[in-house]
């Protein structure tokens, strides 16, 4: 396995690279880290989300009478109003 954080370049040849060179690897290591880290707590997030809108909807159907029927539309209701604030959203 290849160990790509190992240094493997001779300091002459380091000491070589411009500043700006170096700046843009800097650049682009700290992007993947943060890119990483907001796509895990990203996940999270949205995971989080249906598991209580799904837990809401489990209570909802158990419940019974007009509940059941209001929990059956529910769903087609959210998808709605967000499909409502997504093309608010790009206008």
């Amino acid at each position: 396995m290849t160990d790509y954080f190992a240094v493997q370049l001779p300091p002459e040849q380091i000491r070589s690279i411009s500043s700006i060179g170096l700046a843009h690897i800097g650049d682009a290591v700290y992007e993947l880290l943060v890119r990483t880290w907001l796509k895990i707590a990203g996940t999270c997030g949205l995971l989080g989300a249906a598991i209580t809108f799904h837990a809401l909807y489990n209570l909802l159907i158990a419940y019974g009478g007009a509940v059941q029927y209001a929990a059956y539309v529910l769903p087609v209701v959210i998808l709605a109003a967000g499909k409502l604030i997504a093309r608010r959203l790009t206008s």
